[in-house]
């Protein structure tokens, strides 16, 4: 086993402990290529540690075939299986992925690895599995280092396909052991995991492939009825070409805002979807100070941190575990329990300020039948409230055409959005007005973002959302300048950058359950600019 801050055994140590590992920067020849296990490989012996209540088996399983071609591709079969010593009930199981990133020791992407030196990543998230174990949960964490070779997801072979067959071989292992008298695993596993399903945790890559691989197995023997992603690459581009939306299962992404790999793409993902139908919730947490790296400890161990200017004050590896390991903790716990712990699920939930003791802003589709769209800035929802907002677009910084709908750039700081939004000026008297009619009003959700830094350095923009309901009567909500969609992200030296959030609030007594005529967004003295996207109504049944 290795525990959560300790060097593995002998025997299997990290990869990033392997003399030579290069942090450097992917070759572009073996990105075209895939694992080439060879016919006669011998396997690796199963190792099983038993400590603090865990068992850790540690498997060898073969190789499958990948690709169309038969014979050309062939990847090991390899990874992590935790467990609890005890338990009277088959526990529910985990299914955890790690990231894309050079699986062999000389930094490039090849199986098998030159002098058999490979990074595992998964055995850089067996301190996850084996907290994850501690708890309850059956964790099995697959090495795909080696079917993520290439960098396209399609070619030379489907990648969705390779993930499905390997990480299938491996849990169809996992069944027999727990229906039968099998023995890969070196433990007694018979009645001890439900793998009727599974709860998957993404990382990266992972995440990206996460909604393909809940469709191709909707119907299988293990079907994933969660998804959980830490930092997911998603295609944001081009608005024609944005990764799908995850299918309506539980879904949960985290993502530091000093992550250099994915960099808000997560967030750009999901605002691109926000006016897509869900009965499941579908949230995006943005964290300050974390980067992509450092959940692995493959990584971390050899010092490979994505993130620039982090020689002091961000948080370090320490943290990332923690962060990852409470994270998961309160998303499980929330899945079973079917309760916020922390971790909002239902449309009317608030959006804590904080997970844990770590900041967080949150970007959160309303799932809810009773949603009505009053403003939606991509003009994709139908049946808005009238308006005469002016839209402009963000491209993805890359893009160099001079389109006439490109939005300005903020004096100071960065907008990190992707797609249309509404530019709003807010004064105390004016900002935005949208004319709508919806009964039984409970709830409003506003999506955006502050438009750049504050040239007078407040902490904020304050916003007051004013509604107008049938009868006349106007009441007002006051949103203060500190909430995390609003604040103020300069410091000293450095501009602020600046996402979409949402902010989720009851509506006043005095509207509740009335019918809203109009919502009016407004400022105060200071002034302030925001970037709008998009406005929920939701109503009781």
């Amino acid at each position: 086993m290795y525990p959560a801050h300790a060097v593995p055994p002998p025997g299997r140590e990290l990869a990033a402990a392997v003399a030579g590992f290069a942090p450097a920067a992917p070759k572009n020849a073996d990105e075209k290529d895939g694992p080439r296990s060879p016919q006669n490989r011998q396997r690796a012996e199963t190792k099983v540690t038993t400590a603090d209540g865990v068992h850790l088996s540690d498997v060898d399983l073969g190789d499958v075939e990948i690709g169309k071609k038969s014979g050309e591709f062939r990847s090991p079969v390899r990874g992590l299986l935790t467990l609890p010593v005890e338990g009277t009930e088959a526990a529910p199981l985990v299914v955890l992925s790690h990231l894309r990133h050079p699986n062999c020791a000389d930094g490039s992407h090849a199986f098998p690895c030159p002098g058999d030196k490979d990074n595992r990543f998964d055995r850089g998230m067996a301190y996850l599995a084996t907290d994850l174990a501690k708890k309850g949960y059956a964790v099995v964490v697959p090495d795909v280092g080696p079917l993520f070779m290439p960098r396209s997801l399609v070619e030379p072979y489907d990648q969705v396909e390779a993930w499905t067959k390997v990480v299938g071989h491996f849990l169809e292992k996992v069944r027999a052991a727990t229906s039968g008298d099998d023995k890969s695993f070196g433990i007694a596993l018979k009645g001890r995991i439900d793998s009727a399903k599974a709860a998957l945790i993404a990382h990266s890559r992972s995440g990206q492939l996460a909604g393909k691989i809940v469709s191709a197995w909707e119907k299988g023997p293990t079907r994933i009825s969660s998804v959980m992603t830490y930092a997911p690459s998603y295609q944001v581009e081009d608005k024609d070409k944005v990764t799908p939306m995850i299918p309506d299962v539980p879904y949960l992404a985290l993502l530091g805002d000093k992550d250099k790999d994915v960099p808000y793409q997560a967030v750009n993902w999901l605002g691109h979807h926000l006016g897509s139908t869900r009965s499941q919730p579908a949230l995006v947490g943005l964290l300050p100070g974390y980067g992509h790296n450092y959940v692995n400890r493959t990584l971390s161990a050899a010092g490979t941190d994505d993130r620039t200017a982090c020689d002091k004050g961000c948080p370090d590896a320490t943290a990332h575990e923690k962060l990852l390991v409470d994270a998961a903790t309160r998303w499980l716990t929330s899945l079973r329990e079917k309760a916020d712990a922390e971790i909002p699920f239902a449309a009317t939930a608030g959006l804590p300020e904080k997970l844990g003791d770590i900041p967080v802003s949150w970007l959160a589709h309303t799932n809810s039948p009773q949603r009505k769209i009053i403003f939606d800035a991509t003009g994709r929802a139908s049946g808005q409230g009238e308006h005469q907002l002016k839209k402009c677009t963000f491209y993805h910084p890359q893009n160099p055409e001079k389109h006439p709908d490109r939005c300005p750039e903020p004096e100071d700081g960065v907008v990190r959005v992707f797609g249309e939004v509404a530019q709003v000026k807010l004064t105390a008297d004016t900002g935005a007005s949208i004319t709508t009619k919806v009964a039984r009003t409970s709830h409003i959700a506003l999506t955006l973002a502050p438009y750049g830094d504050r040239a007078d350095k407040k902490k904020g923009t304050p916003l007051t959302v004013r509604l107008t309901t049938q009868d006349g009567t106007t009441s007002s909500l006051l949103i203060p300048a500190e909430h995390p969609a609003l604040i103020n992200r300069a410091v000293p030296g450095e501009n602020g950058s600046y996402a979409l959030s949402t902010i989720r609030m009851p509506l006043p007594p005095r509207a509740t359950g009335q019918t809203v005529t109009k919502v009016e967004l407004l400022g105060d003295s200071s002034g302030g600019t925001i970037a709008l996207r998009q406005i929920d109504l939701i109503s009781t049944r």
